[in-house]
């Protein structure tokens, strides 16, 4: 009797000793794994914030591939959510949820496993010179109870290792990912156009054979002009009636002329657009013109225009110029109204 006795006196004040001691530990419990990644928070930003992304960093995935994710919500961002479910006893099932998100600088979430408190997620993303530094945290609130509180005490060891392994994936990730370039800003303006008379030939072709075909046109327009003795005024042009990158493209090559007579079968005596129009200048080959291109129509769009009818460029210096196409020089328009 005296050993159960013993025995009973011992856990008694075992018990005791944890309760006394849970007083002294917090509630609250947080744990913070940072990383620095070489890219800018932009692109860290959209692998955390995507929940679709999260699948090819995220430690739990990792370790249960099968895996079972649904999605709800947004696609991004603010209120979307991410459930899953998993036999293995270090996943299981729960969801996750986006409710706070600060393009590029931070995200909150809410963590719910079934059975526990739900836990909160921080997010920061500190960019400086290219260079990111990326905090994953949880904050969890283990109640009163003191077993509760002692395993607050075993969480950093936990999952502190999870969020390591995850951000060393995520900094893989995103470091080995091509970053997009910014895209260059371009000097658009306004300008009034006066119309001015042209000699050129209307055709089409696919854009690997564009080339050779501008320079049969220009070819078949120079020597009606010399034929018919018209004096040239300016730099050789091309509407471009229709762009298809996968397709044919139409386009009506042309050279400037101080008058027009009649024509031929296949050279037309025309004439430029007269009116507004929006213009830039590019530096460089054709096939880097996209960029001015989508410049224009941007510049366009924010200045309320409307595009009324097909662009044309002016190849102020161009390959019988200057074989360095950095040399090159076009002046794209847009007619407006």
């Amino acid at each position: 009797m005296n050993a159960i006795k013993k025995i009973i006196i011992a856990i008694v004040a075992f018990v005791a000793l944890v309760a006394l001691i849970s007083l002294f530990l917090p509630s609250e419990v947080t744990v913070t794994r940072t990383a620095i990644m070489n890219v800018p928070a932009k692109v860290v930003f959209e692998q955390v914030n995507d929940f679709h992304n999260w699948v090819n960093w995220d430690p739990w995935q990792e370790k249960d591939p099968a895996m079972k994710a649904t999605y709800e919500g947004p696609e991004a961002g603010e209120g979307s959510k991410r459930c899953w479910e998993s036999d293995h006893e270090e996943v299981g099932n729960g969801c996750l949820t986006i409710l706070e998100s600060v393009p590029n600088t931070s995200i909150k979430t809410k963590l719910e496993f079934e059975g526990m408190s739900p836990g909160f997620g921080i997010w920061s993303f500190e960019e400086d010179e290219g260079e990111t530094t990326v905090s994953w945290g949880m904050k969890m609130d283990m109640g009163m109870n003191p077993i509760g509180k002692i395993m607050g005490l075993m969480m950093d060891g936990m999952i502190g290792p999870d969020f390591e392994r995850g951000l060393a994936t995520l900094t893989a990730l995103c470091e080995n990912m091509p970053v997009e370039e910014p895209k260059p800003t371009i000097d658009a303006k306004l300008v009034s156009i006066e119309s001015i008379p042209i000699y050129s030939i209307k055709d089409s072709a696919v854009v690997q054979d564009l080339a050779a075909k501008m320079n049969d046109l220009y070819k078949e327009i120079h020597a009606y002009v010399e034929t018919v003795k018209a004096e040239m005024t300016s730099p050789k042009l091309c509407i471009w009636h229709k762009w298809n990158p996968e397709g044919f493209s139409v386009l009506e090559c042309a050279i400037p002329v101080a008058e027009t007579g009649e024509g031929s079968e296949t050279v037309m005596a025309a004439a430029t657009y007269s009116g507004n129009a929006v213009t830039t200048t590019h530096l460089g080959s054709y096939e880097s013109s996209e960029d001015a291109y989508i410049g224009l129509e941007e510049y366009i769009k924010a200045n309320g225009y409307t595009v009324k009818g097909p662009p044309w460029e002016i190849y102020t210096v161009g390959p019988q110029d200057n074989l360095d196409t950095t040399e090159w020089i076009t002046q794209i328009y847009f007619p407006v109204e």
